[in-house]
């Protein structure tokens, strides 16, 4: 803990306008507190935060959201941001949007919501880059974006945390050159936010309860994420009025929740994954036409770029199959990290 708010003032030193991103969950909400710690160390009123609100988020989420917003050390901005999104259907990749003025929304969008404009809701893409100057706008300066991302959570998340020698925790933003990306909590486990949480006796999202119960990962990320879909069984369960609201808007979902588990993944590879040409071809096939599939072709390029260097021919950093699972998975809003396989192998030719 300690060393986490020595980040945190380090941050607060090296930037104008530090923000925490607030997700709900318990990381960016031990954030959130230690951020609150030491800002009234440096003799602070409040801390700035920022809520990206998906629309098929559950409502213990939004509840413990609004309760933070509620506390008179939060400055809160709540924004509703009509991201693209990409929901796996069986096996076909559909895109989809969130707070789609074209259909019917799971709930509305609430009023002290801040939004774009109409005319840019409706016609600019948000993809990440748009949507982080629309949320860094609000702020002054050099702007700190403080995310509560951990690197024992995933691969994704351990090699954005070890990209320096010093201020690792501290990266060029993705889309928003007035910003940073930091992440003061990236050495942490998560029994010690759990800990912490306990020790301070703090109320966590009472989402974390059902989840431990369905035997899940704690996480309180939207259901219509491609890697959280596989759950949909268990969604029933937890909150089904939820589920049927879901189901309402995207009723060919049903399918996904009905037969992913008879998906053999691995005749998908064996037909798909022989070359470079077959992974394009499984793309054509399993993306709809339109921004999707232009987007998973473009990732395609880019890995086939990367085989093609020296170390990664040496190391077989993107394997076949590993690339079609990638695909598979419907993981294309991040670029494929490599397989680190065959590190060995490429540090005894150095």
């Amino acid at each position: 803990m300690t060393a986490a708010k020595e980040r945190i003032h380090h941050i607060y030193d090296t930037h104008d306008t530090p923000v925490v991103l607030f997700s709900g969950g318990k990381d960016s909400q031990v954030l959130l507190h230690l951020t609150w710690e030491v800002a009234q160390e440096r003799g602070l009123d409040f801390v700035n935060c920022v809520f990206r609100h998906e629309e098929f988020t559950v409502a213990p989420t939004i509840d413990l959201v609004r309760h933070y917003a509620s506390m008179p050390w939060v400055r809160m901005y709540h924004l509703c941001i009509p991201t693209p999104c990409m929901r796996m259907v069986f096996d076909k990749g559909v895109p989809w949007q969130n707070w789609d003025w074209r259909r019917e929304n799971i709930r509305p969008m609430p009023e002290y919501g801040i939004r774009p404009p109409k005319e840019q809701f409706q016609s600019i893409e948000w993809y990440l880059e748009a949507t982080e100057q629309y949320q860094c706008q609000w702020f002054a300066g050099k702007v700190a974006q403080l995310v509560g991302i951990r690197s024992d959570e995933s691969r994704f998340r351990w090699r954005a945390s070890v990209n320096k020698l010093f201020e690792n925790y501290i990266n060029k933003a993705n889309g928003c050159s007035w910003s940073t990306m930091c992440k003061p909590l990236y050495d942490w486990r998560e029994r010690d936010v759990l800990k912490y949480l306990y020790d301070h006796k703090i109320p966590y999202c009472r989402i974390y309860d059902f989840q431990l119960f369905a035997n899940m990962d704690l996480r309180t990320s939207s259901w219509l994420h491609p890697e959280k879909m596989r759950f949909l069984k268990k969604l029933r369960q937890i909150d089904p009025q939820f589920y049927d609201q879901m189901l309402k808007i995207f009723p060919d979902q049903v399918v996904h929740d009905r037969y992913a588990d008879d998906r053999n993944d691995n005749s998908i590879v064996e037909k798909y994954g022989k070359s470079i040409e077959t992974i394009e071809q499984y793309i054509n096939e399993h993306y709809v036409d339109g921004p999707t599939r232009n987007l998973a072709l473009n990732r395609l390029y880019q890995i086939y770029k990367l085989q093609k260097t020296e170390r990664n021919k040496v190391m077989n950093n993107y394997p076949l199959d590993y690339v079609l699972k990638y695909f598979i998975r419907g993981q294309i809003y991040t670029l494929l990290l490599p397989y680190r396989k065959g590190h060995k192998k490429w540090k005894s030719l150095l």
